[in-house]
């Protein structure tokens, strides 16, 4: 049993960062809560760096939001309990996409999608499998391979099931759904984009200013992490399963549990993922040692010019 009056300071209970010993923890801060359950340890300080603090989900509310469904009693054991009962279903889910760890995009920053709302799911699956990736790729030139086909991830896109989506059409119901758009020039061009294919395919949407119930929007990553923006749809927009999340963020294969979240939110096609949008950055080639650890943080420290070596 945990005693109330022992704790421990943030990122003790995690490998080194940068060889300091004190320093948040960006990658494993989720592992120190089993552990410090498994130590007796109650309590934790939590660490605020300046370096990266706009990376720190302490600093966001949906950051806050999955820090409190962690620590809440109970929480951990339900998940080992439930992660029991799930391992041989995730084991093949995990071989079926590929777990290869997190899309390798730099720092992420958010990902352009639909929420559908107030239609039926046959209708929601054509405009989500009809959906202008390709021509809206274009607009994000400096990542290729940004079209997104899921939130977390690997999936690509699937000619068959286009194709199929579109023969299905003409039996689904007209439906006019109306989908608000953000006044800004360039996502107001973006949703052009996407309507253009969908009127072409036979569906009918109609981009209103203002609100509507379904919506196209850029939501962005509160955090760097892979689960930020699969929290934001659960915990903010309540589109997905609560439960679900919950056993992602409390498992050790944090990866795998998400990417069964995002194959339940295709299947119902509640979202309708169109683009990831990344932070580009340009770097010459003629300098060694850049690298960016998960909140982007450079240290610069380590980082030199071919030329400025030669001189020496």
């Amino acid at each position: 049993m945990a005693s109330e009056r022992l704790g421990f300071m943030q990122g003790r209970l995690s490998p080194m960062v940068d060889g300091k010993i004190q320093a948040f923890p960006a990658v494993h801060w989720r592992d120190e809560y089993p552990s410090a359950r498994q130590l007796g340890l109650a309590l934790m300080e939590w660490t605020l760096d300046d370096e990266g603090l706009d990376g720190n989900p302490l600093m966001t509310a949906v950051g806050c939001a999955v820090m409190e469904e962690i620590a809440k009693a109970g929480f951990l054991s339900q998940v080992t309990a439930a992660g029991r009962h799930l391992a041989d279903a995730l084991a093949k889910l995990g071989q079926r996409h590929g777990l290869g760890g997190v899309r390798g995009r730099g720092l992420l920053l958010g990902l352009d999608l639909v929420t559908l709302r107030g239609i039926g799911v046959g209708l929601r699956r054509a405009y989500w499998q009809t959906a202008n990736r390709g021509d809206y790729e274009q607009l994000v030139s400096e990542q290729a391979g940004s079209a997104a086909y899921g939130l977390v991830g690997v999936d690509e896109k699937d000619p068959a099931a286009f194709r199929s989506a579109v023969d299905s059409i003409p039996s689904l119901p007209r439906v006019q759904v109306r989908l608000a758009v953000d006044p800004d020039p360039t996502m107001r061009y973006a949703a052009r984009l996407l309507y253009a294919q969908w009127r072409d395919v036979g569906l009918g949407p109609r981009l209103v200013t203002g609100t509507a119930p379904s919506v196209f929007r850029r939501l962005l990553a509160a955090y760097p992490q892979e689960e930020a923006i699969p929290a934001e749809l659960v915990l903010g927009d309540g589109i997905g399963s609560r439960a679900q999340l919950l056993r992602a963020l409390g498992a050790t294969d944090q990866h795998g549990q998400l990417v069964h979240l995002d194959d339940q939110l295709e299947f119902s096609a509640d979202v309708v993922p169109v683009a990831w949008i990344v932070d580009a950055r340009l770097v010459s080639p003629r300098l060694r040692g850049w690298s960016e650890d998960v909140l982007g943080n450079v240290d610069y420290a380590v980082v030199r010019s071919q030329a400025s070596s030669r001189r020496r």
